[in-house]
Formats: C-alpha cells, sequence, structure tokens
C-alpha cells in the first residue's frame, strides 16, 4: 500500500523599508540639519529586535538632544567610535545613533527616527 500526501509550510517573513531623508539640500557651517528615517514594516509576520543605525558623516557634529522616534518606548544609544560600541551617552564626538525598537514591528507599522547635525 502506498499513501501520498501533500505538505504545505508557510514561512512568515518580516521585512522593513527604510527611507532617509534631510531637510536642506544645501547647507554651510554651522546650520543644523535633521536627518530622517521614515520605516515601514512589511512581510507577513511581526519584525522583532528591530535595530536602525543612523552614522554621523565626518563633516556634520551631532546636536545633543536632537533625537526624536515616533514609537514609545524607542531606546536610542549613541558611538563614539564609528559604530563599534554604543552607550547612553551624548557626548561627543557621536559617530553613529542606534534605534533599538523593543516591542515587535507588526505588518504595516509605520513611523519614524530623526537627529540633527551642524556642518563643521
Amino acid at each position: 500500500a502506498t499513501e501520498t500526501a501533500t505538505d504545505v509550510l508557510r514561512v512568515a517573513i518580516p521585512s522593513l523599508t527604510l527611507l532617509k531623508s534631510v531637510d536642506k539640500a544645501t547647507a554651510t557651517p554651522g546650520p543644523a540639519l535633521t536627518y530622517t528615517i521614515a520605516y515601514t514594516s512589511g512581510g507577513t509576520t511581526d519584525a522583532y529586535g528591530v535595530i536602525v543605525t543612523d552614522p554621523v558623516p565626518s563633516q556634520r557634529l551631532y546636536v545633543s538632544g536632537s533625537t526624536t522616534a515616533s514609537a514609545g518606548g524607542t531606546i536610542v544609544e549613541w558611538s563614539h567610535d564609528g559604530g563599534v560600541t554604543f552607550n547612553a551617552s551624548e557626548t561627543a564626538p557621536v559617530t553613529h545613533v542606534r534605534f533599538r525598537f523593543p516591542a515587535p514591528l507588526a505588518p504595516g507599522a509605520t513611523g519614524s527616527v530623526a537627529d540633527r547635525a551642524s556642518v563643521r
């Protein structure tokens, strides 16, 4: 006797789309620029452990206290060594800003994170 069976395995896959923008096309030394990263969670399941890291260009100086995140509970950390380590200190020089999302992002979730940096 033989028996045939078909099993269907559906794999849930999260995805995340990021779009980074800056509020000015050009800038001279001094004024601060706002860098915004808009995100959209896609796929077929929640995205867990999402981390968005934004490098601060070497020609820019991070503006302390300028980070914002639309999702409540977002953890912000700063790097002072090119993104090797991160901590809770905004002291100069800041080379990267990292946004960690402790709560999962459901499919269709949208939001943004932002920080400011001035031209040196």
